[in-house]
């Protein structure tokens, strides 16, 4: 076969298709992630670049082709989460609060299971001590 000169629409016989895989595959991770964080308005890209190198003949150093490589990069908003407070122990270990992760110094209620059964209909605890209730 005779050689192909290259052009964008050809590209895709270029080694069975392995560098339009390649962009293909970087548009599906873009587009996954504007399904996955609509909210997230930043810009996701696609970047393609051909890089050419001269080659040299080793024997004569005149031009004797160019190496190509084709690179392909996707820019995609950094996953991050808020900043959590912490306090750290004697250790200098981090800890936090489980049922308020943005105050680090609050503390937990004091919580007693009610003793007795709910009534469906009023919602009230029936059988329990007037001290088992917590009143809010």
């Amino acid at each position: 076969m005779p050689p192909v000169q290259l052009t964008l629409r050809n590209l895709h016989e270029l080694d069975n298709g392995k560098c339009s895989t390649a962009v293909n595959h970087a548009i599906r991770q873009i587009m996954a992630d504007i399904a996955d964080r609509p909210a997230d308005k930043a810009k996701r890209k696609v970047h393609f670049s051909i890089v050419a190198t001269p080659r040299l003949s080793k024997d004569t150093g005149v031009l004797d082709g160019v190496d190509t490589q084709f690179i392909i990069k996707t820019s995609i908003p950094v996953r991050q989460t808020s900043v959590y407070p912490m306090n750290l122990d004697r250790d200098h270990i981090p800890n936090f609060q489980r049922h308020s992760p943005h105050d680090p110094n609050q503390n937990d209620l004091p919580w007693k299971e009610p003793q007795g059964e709910i009534n469906k209909e009023t919602g009230e605890v029936v059988g329990a001590e007037a001290d088992d209730i917590q009143q809010i």
